[in-house]
């Protein structure tokens, strides 16, 4: 099944469909925007028994895009099979306006 997030919602420590996130570094923005700030922000998605198969970011602007880096991210879109995956920011301050994330039973 696809999970579809907004960020309308404080993310920090919470459960999204199944998917837990956790983090350091990490806030929302009165837009309710998941800011990851710049060369030390660090989230963790983690699904449980389920696995997640493609995790994809809609950033805020160019300007506010980031730098987030995982084993097997690109371009926005992370693509792989695990039940946890940790991305770590070393640009801007990245702010995610959207994640889609895919899990599978």
């Amino acid at each position: 099944s696809t999970l579809a997030t907004e960020t309308n919602t404080d993310y920090t420590g919470t459960t999204i469909d199944g998917v837990t996130l956790t983090g350091t570094d990490i806030a929302t923005n009165k837009a309710g925007q998941l800011r990851i700030y710049a060369s030390k922000g660090v989230i963790t998605l983690n699904s449980g028994a389920k696995k997640m198969t493609k995790i994809e970011f809609t950033f805020s602007s160019e300007e506010y895009a980031g730098v987030l880096e995982a084993e097997g991210y690109s371009d926005g879109v992370w693509t792989g099979n695990a039940s946890e995956v940790t991305f770590s920011n070393t640009g801007k301050q990245a702010r995610v306006k959207k994640m889609v994330i895919t899990v599978v039973e």
